[in-house]
């Protein structure tokens, strides 16, 4: 007589259906099935991180996008420290906010939708910081390229760059709302980032005025990498208040496609077109010389 095998083998996490899920963990109605059930447990949320699911798309996209700012930083700073000899501190800090801006929007991003399932208690908290992340980026976004923008009219700089940060201020503590985060307010939420984000008209506009197009243009890369950012995120922040394209066919974006999978992927691509502009903008300012 053989002896049992008493060899456990792992199984995959059990997925379920949207209204098999708890109330905490319905978001989306157009997304059909392939969700993770409640975990309960941080190390049963962490190990489905490679398993193939509803977040997969989204932790992977921005776990990853984390690791490659973090490696960039130090490869850009190694590139412009020695570029010119008009390099200072202030270059550095101009760009270190830019990519700890970036990173913690990520990594809170992938840190959320890595252990959204585990309860309602961990998933109310990190939904917060995955919010508060959008926030941040786009301040810091904001705040390096004013920095460049304006290099030679600090006090200007110093104006634009307490206006969007009081406004960043106002987002976060508006996402911050319990009640305005639930599925109902995801269009307002929307609206609001985006509205976060067309604040950068007033400066453009004041640039606009004093240094004409093609001035800006030189300043702020205005019609070039400025331009494409402006488009992934007013683009993403449409598809993800929409639902499109998982509402023109439900079920069929479950795994692979969603309106905040596509958002993810165009958030790294205006990082991308972020940092080509910035670098653009910091050879322009030390290659003309004093101000």
């Amino acid at each position: 007589m053989t002896s049992p095998d008493t060899t456990k083998t792992p199984k995959a996490p059990s997925l379920l259906s949207f209204n098999e899920l708890p109330k905490w963990l319905q978001d989306n109605h157009y997304i059909l099935g392939s969700y993770r059930g409640p975990s309960y447990s941080l190390r049963k949320s962490i190990q489905s991180i490679f398993a193939l699911h509803t977040e997969s798309v989204n932790i992977h996209t921005h776990m990853w996008g984390a690791a490659a700012i973090l490696l960039g930083a130090f490869s850009v700073y190694q590139s412009i420290s020695t570029r010119y000899a008009t390099f200072t501190w202030r270059d550095t800090i101009a760009f270190s906010v830019w990519f700890f801006c970036a990173f913690l929007c990520l990594g809170m991003s992938a840190t959320y939708h890595a252990v959204c399932n585990h309860s309602p208690e961990v998933n109310a908290i990190t939904q917060k910081f995955d919010h508060l992340g959008i926030v941040i980026m786009t301040c810091g976004s904001f705040l390096s390229m004013i920095y460049y923008g304006w290099y030679c009219e600090p006090m200007l700089a110093y104006a634009f760059s307490a206006m969007i940060t009081g406004l960043s201020v106002g987002c976060a503590v508006f996402s911050a709302n319990p009640r305005t985060r639930t599925p109902a307010w995801r269009p307002y939420r929307a609206a609001l980032f985006a509205c976060l984000g067309l604040s950068a008209l007033v400066p453009i506009t004041w640039g606009l005025r004093s240094h004409g197009i093609e001035g800006m243009n030189l300043r702020i890369t205005l019609f070039t990498w400025l331009s494409l950012e402006f488009a992934c995120y007013l683009l993403g922040a449409t598809l993800y208040a929409t639902r499109i394209p998982e509402r023109l066919s439900p079920g069929t974006f479950d795994v692979f496609g969603s309106s905040h999978q596509i958002f993810h992927v165009l958030i790294l691509l205006a990082a991308g077109f972020h940092l080509k502009g910035l670098l653009t903008t910091f050879d322009w300012n030390h290659q003309r010389g004093a101000c």
